[in-house]
């Protein structure tokens, strides 16, 4: 099994009240996808803190997941963290169909017991035609629970919640595009904060 998630060792208790408070300030659209990115600045000292422990590696914006945003009409399917719609989370910091290889997530409230799928699709052909949003044949390399720890996800990779969920707010530290997974997780235990 290869290893796409690990819980870092890191004390996000008041990092997660922050955080909380300010996600239950935000209203998101249909457009947004249970998505908003909000500039690090507007969020307080704790993230500040949060952004000093791997330094020059995340990108400006904080994503802010609301699961509760969900509805049939917008199902959360197998994706890779890119901006496929162009809709400029990260306009003059990086192109929006770089893929985002790596995040750390904060689980805020919800369901604990909701796991992670990474997968590989072995069947599609690549191309320029790849439409993003089709129905693909995966197979499950890896699979990880959220828990009261913060979570490194191989976001490069094909990755959904299992099952669909509707009670979970999280937040998300999205590193450069430059830095790989792999060097997200040996920055992570460099710092003693990986969890093996």
């Amino acid at each position: 099994m290869t290893n796409c998630a690990y819980n870092l060792n890191i004390d996000v208790t008041d990092l997660r009240k922050e955080l909380l408070e300010y996600q239950k300030t935000l209203s998101y659209t249909k457009e947004d996808w249970g998505s908003i990115f909000v500039e690090k600045e507007k969020l307080g000292k704790h993230t500040e803190n949060f952004y000093t422990l791997l330094p020059n590696c995340f990108l400006s914006k904080v994503r802010f997941i609301d699961y509760t945003q969900f509805d049939e009409e917008n199902p959360h399917l197998y994706h890779i963290d890119v901006d496929v719609a162009n809709q400029g989370y990260y306009d003059g910091e990086i192109h929006h169909m770089q893929i985002r290889q790596a995040s750390i997530n904060i689980l805020l409230s919800g369901n604990e017991d909701i796991e992670t799928l990474f997968a590989v699709d072995l069947e599609s052909e690549y191309s320029d035609k790849l439409h993003y949003f089709k129905e693909r044949n995966m197979k499950v390399v890896d699979r990880k629970k959220a828990t009261k720890f913060p979570m490194l996800i191989n976001t490069g990779m094909w990755h959904k919640s299992d099952p669909i969920d509707n009670t979970r707010k999280l937040a998300s530290f999205i590193f450069h595009p430059f830095v790989s997974f792999i060097e997200a997780r040996e920055r992570c235990k460099q710092k003693g904060v990986l969890i093996e």
